[in-house]
């Protein structure tokens, strides 16, 4: 295999995951596939060193880790390309929300190893926190696999199946009610007649003293 991570699609979440990564300097670009209908998003990976496919076939048969990252509403559209490629050995990575691992047995057989993800895209500063659930085809030799690409990047928990909805207000989409929260605390303090930067960083350092707290 040519590359250890293949992502299918390379949207804002890709992006936040593999910059992430990149700063962590345990994967090299070049050992990272990429596969997107966007011509401009391909081109600039490729720019960065990143290995570029020209089609789904190709990047399922290069990776062990396959990073599955398109919306539930085109998901669909690429099982077929997916299920000409897969070896025993591939191990998909589903950032796909809403789609269950019992879904995808359905599409590509009841031996698929699928690990369900919710992300973060605080993963981009290195700080991400990756809630996630296997299937029982998934051995431990696997998992670790996909630990190792997640956790250098951030934190990974594993959870129940059944709680991978209940997970987003926790970590999926936490980070917008945290941006949303220092947007209104840093509004009024200028208002105040606080200097904007003074006040990001009292509000910053309190906000990481609470978490130690906890």
């Amino acid at each position: 295999m040519s590359t250890i991570v293949g992502c299918i699609g390379a949207g804002n979440i890709v992006k936040a995951l593999l910059a992430g990564v990149e700063k962590s300097g345990v994967y090299f670009p070049n050992r990272i596939g990429i596969f997107d209908v966007s011509q401009k998003v391909c081109d600039d990976f490729r720019e960065k060193g990143y290995t570029v496919f020209s089609s789904i076939d190709d990047l399922v048969k290069s990776a062990r880790v396959v990073v599955v990252a398109v919306t539930p509403q085109v998901i669909d559209s690429i099982m077929q390309q997916i299920k000409n490629a897969l070896s025993a050995d591939t191990i998909f990575l589903s950032l796909a929300a809403g789609v269950s691992i019992k879904w995808y047995q359905e599409q590509l057989g009841k031996d698929c190893k699928v690990i369900r993800c919710m992300p973060t895209l605080t993963a981009q500063v290195g700080l991400g926190a990756f809630a996630v659930s296997r299937a029982e085809t998934v051995a431990d030799d696997d998992y670790k696999a996909v630990e190792c690409f997640l956790s250098s990047c951030g934190i990974v928990e594993e959870i129940p199946e059944s709680l991978m909805c209940e997970v987003v207000p926790i970590n999926g989409s936490a980070p917008a009610y945290f941006y949303h929260m220092t947007r209104v605390i840093l509004k009024e303090a200028v208002h105040m007649g606080f200097d904007e930067d003074t006040a990001l960083r009292l509000f910053v350092q309190t906000m990481k003293g609470v978490q130690r707290c906890c």
